[in-house]
């Protein structure tokens, strides 16, 4: 983005936004400290847009910055975001030089959730009133869902030619902190082909949207139990499908068995007290990250049926888990993606198909 002499910072933000609600400014070319409106003018910075939005959030949640402090470019979205543009929460800085974000109407918890209207109305502008699928992916914290959900994001769009230039979601860093809270959606329009036959046609009359959710599981401080069986159903609800990430090996590794029966044990109680639910099942993938089985998708496929017989002796919690996921969601199909090795372009893995 280039500015003009006479320009103050504040009118650029203004004129970008009308094509980029909530895009923030970051210095060129290293684009890695924030603009503010009330720096002084500077010739020349980079774009950086907004393409997801929180959908619901904690109603008060932290958010340490990175090594820029305030000027940490995902800090200023966030507060471009949240407290210019939709206008729903207000943040403080902390004594360690972190940040907690309040709502500014609901009682503020980091159990309570919050579904922010205004980005509801954000989305019917871009739904347009066409038929809307919601690509969902859940598991547990720093599992690459964010990630993965960028690169399917990028990969609608370079099937239709789009220039792909940003992070859809954020993802965690270096540092191993989780940076997803609450559930985020996308907001670039993606679609589909009419059909695997054609695909050179695309369907206008649909849209498919991303939804990102925080890490289930996570032990934080403040939080009740049933706050992750409220975002898990949220998610579930609006869900045409959902991917169930999880990185394992193979499937003779426990944590095979471990993630069913975590969902199960978190999930089983809600499901069993609100039949409304059991009305609404997204079809579920179960994705096994990080895969080291040098084979077929077939032949995954028949070890994902030896391990559900394995894991299914009448009895055992592993068989009560696999039996309620069944129940509340139905066939549930088994894909893989491999570990990326030397050589292995980001396309090869993406060209892994996620469903039949």
């Amino acid at each position: 983005v280039r500015t003009n002499p006479e320009d103050t910072m504040e009118v650029v933000y203004k004129s970008i936004q009308v094509d980029f609600p909530a895009a923030t400014l970051t210095d060129y070319p290293g684009k890695r400290q924030a603009i503010f409106r009330s720096d002084p003018l500077v010739a020349e910075v980079h774009l950086s847009p907004c393409s997801s939005v929180p959908l619901v959030m904690p109603t008060e949640f932290p958010f340490m910055p990175g090594e820029f402090g305030d000027r940490d470019p995902n800090l200023a979205q966030m507060r471009e975001i949240l407290e210019v543009s939709f206008k729903e929460y207000v943040s403080y800085k902390t004594d360690d030089g972190g940040y907690v974000f309040q709502h500014t109407s609901q009682d503020v918890s980091r159990s309570s959730l919050a579904v922010l209207k205004p980005v509801v109305r954000h989305l019917d502008g871009i739904i347009k009133g066409r038929k809307v699928g919601f690509l969902s992916a859940v598991g547990k914290p720093r599992e690459g869902k964010s990630t993965l959900l960028t690169l399917i994001g990028r990969h609608f769009m370079e099937t239709r030619g789009a220039n792909v230039g940003t992070d859809i979601f954020r993802a965690s860093d270096s540092t191993g902190t989780a940076c997803t809270a609450g559930l985020w959606v996308s907001t670039t329009e993606l679609t589909q082909c009419r059909s695997q036959s054609n695909r050179a046609q695309l369907d206008l009359d649909s849209v498919v949207l991303l939804l990102d959710l925080e890490g289930l599981f996570a032990d934080q401080p403040g939080q009740r139990p049933d706050y992750f069986v409220q975002l898990f159903t949220i998610v579930a609800v609006l869900s045409s499908s959902m991917i169930l990430n999880s990185k394992i090996d193979n499937t003779v590794d426990e944590r095979f068995k471990g993630f069913p029966g975590q969902l199960a044990a978190l999930f089983r109680s809600f499901y069993e007290q609100n039949t409304w639910f059991r009305d609404h099942k997204p079809s579920v993938v179960y994705l096994a990250r990080d895969w080291r089985m040098p084979q077929s998708l077939e032949d995954d496929r028949k070890d994902w049926k030896e391990a559900e017989f394995r894991a299914a002796e009448p009895g055992t919690e592993s068989a009560a888990a696999m039996n309620f996921i069944k129940e509340a969601f139905g066939a549930v199909e088994f894909c893989t993606l491999g570990t990326p090795v030397e050589g292995q372009s980001r396309l090869d893995v993406l060209n892994k198909p996620l469903a039949p």
